[in-house]
């Protein structure tokens, strides 16, 4: 097939190299669009609508300052829908329950010292990016002021926040007495879901194509995904504290799923006056630490012992795909976390095993990859005899070095940092060995 040029007297161009200059073009302009180099896992500057499957705490989740968290990621345009759904009471067992298990054991059972290493944990599981903790703030003393307390919270387990841009066509209102709604424990107006989710979907279409789009075309989107800076200047908080627009929030409530309409709380959104919206949004602050007490001091201090500042353990430092550095251990370890195995040991030679055999009956040989087993006939008395060899007759069981006192303890003994420690309790409750606990206090009287 041949084309030809009306610009070059009737010059013939070949289609390969129209094809060439075509690609070359093409990629010239794709280099230029700041979503070229995104990850597809970064892709959330085009989520408009969210559904959040919650647990049913309301000392946390099913409280009204989350809610008006919520309310203003809607009332900034950072999203358009959201869906809140909380599950009834016995809910243990379904996928989000599951991956909270496993991320939870994850972490717990392995060390973690900035995002890297968190995101490692996580990924296994279920799709987790981090963001700069400077994106989170605290709503609880701006909110009030914007939105009203939800009514009748307890008793409803499905809420949904729409934007209303002027354009939603839900029709007329359904009469809640001759309704499905006719039960719900409040009043208001009632709209189907089917309406509800067609306009959701409308909005979310005009919302891309006249906001988004054009915002992430010329590097000026800032929203949901803002925090990685592919879109444009990484942002500082997701909700503007100084919005320039305002965008009228509708919430609508209905108990549980198979409800086939929702109910809308009147008059949510106190206000849409620019002036005063922006007052309140002064009093959004970072969330820092505050004043614990009781228990839960008690655990954030024990917590405390082992942070590392960031500066130490930059997320360059991410986890070692030799495997964890936690307690999972061998094809636990690769079946949770995605951590090839670790390789056998390669078989001794008979002439090597006999020509170590004398040095090894004195002790274990460190060059060996993998620990064994304790052995109360076997381990016991070495145990005994290092902590008299090396620490006075104790089990280095306290003071600021007592990790690595211990861990160099289990490397002599060629077991694992917990096993020795487990069974060296063991051993001082039978009154085999003493903890250096009780030098201590006689020392200090």
């Amino acid at each position: 097939m041949m084309m030809k040029d009306d610009d070059d007297d009737g010059q013939l161009l070949s289609k390969k190299a129209v094809s060439a200059d075509s690609a070359k073009a093409a990629a010239e302009t794709e280099a230029e669009l700041p979503f070229a180099k995104a990850k597809s896992s970064d892709f959330n500057a085009f989520v408009r609508r969210l559904v959040y499957n919650m647990d049913n705490c309301g000392g946390t989740n099913k409280s009204q300052y989350c809610f008006g968290g919520i309310a203003l990621l809607v009332m900034s345009g950072v999203l358009d829908q959201v869906e809140l759904h909380f599950q009834l009471a016995g809910h243990t067992k379904f996928d989000p329950d599951i991956t909270a298990q496993k991320t939870a054991g994850a972490f717990n059972s392995s060390d973690t010292f900035n995002h890297a290493m968190l995101n490692a944990h996580f990924s296994a599981h279920t799709t987790a990016i981090a963001y700069d903790q400077g994106l989170l703030k605290t709503w609880k003393e701006a909110t009030p002021a914007i939105f009203d307390a939800i009514s009748e919270i307890t008793q409803y387990h499905q809420f949904m926040f729409l934007l209303d841009d002027g354009h939603l066509e839900l029709g007329a209102p359904q009469v809640k007495e001759t309704s499905e709604a006719v039960n719900f424990p409040s009043k208001g107006p009632v709209f189907s879901d089917e309406v509800l989710q067609r306009e959701a979907s409308k909005l979310a279409s005009r919302s891309l194509l006249e906001k988004v789009l054009p915002a992430v075309y010329k590097g000026e989107y800032s929203g949901l995904g803002s925090g990685t800076g592919n879109f444009g200047p990484a942002t500082k908080s997701l909700v503007s504290l100084k919005p320039l627009t305002i965008n009228k929030v509708r919430l609508f409530k209905r108990p549980m799923a198979s409800n086939s309409v929702w109910i809308e709380q009147d008059s949510y959104m106190k206000t849409v006056d620019l002036e005063t919206i922006t007052k309140a949004l002064q009093k959004v602050v970072p969330v820092v630490p505050g004043d614990l007490e009781g228990p839960r001091k008690k655990q954030v201090e024990e917590q405390m012992k082992s942070y590392v500042p960031p500066e130490y353990v930059p997320d360059k430092y991410a986890i070692s795909a030799a495997g964890q550095s936690g307690l999972v251990k061998g094809p636990s370890q690769s079946l949770l976390f995605g951590a090839p195995p670790p390789p056998p040991p390669a078989a001794a030679s008979s002439s090597s095993s006999s020509s170590s055999s004398s040095s090894s009956s004195s002790a274990p040989s460190s060059s060996t990859a993998k620990a064994g087993r304790w052995s109360s006939k076997t381990h016991g008395p070495l145990l005994i005899a290092y902590c008299n060899a090396e620490h006075g007759g104790y089990f280095p069981d306290s003071g600021p070095k007592k990790f690595d006192k211990v861990n160099a303890l289990a490397k002599h003994l060629e077991l694992d940092y917990e096993s020795v420690k487990r069974n060296a309790k063991k051993m001082m409750e039978e009154g085999k060995i003493e903890s250096n606990k009780k030098d201590d206090k006689s020392k200090k009287k």
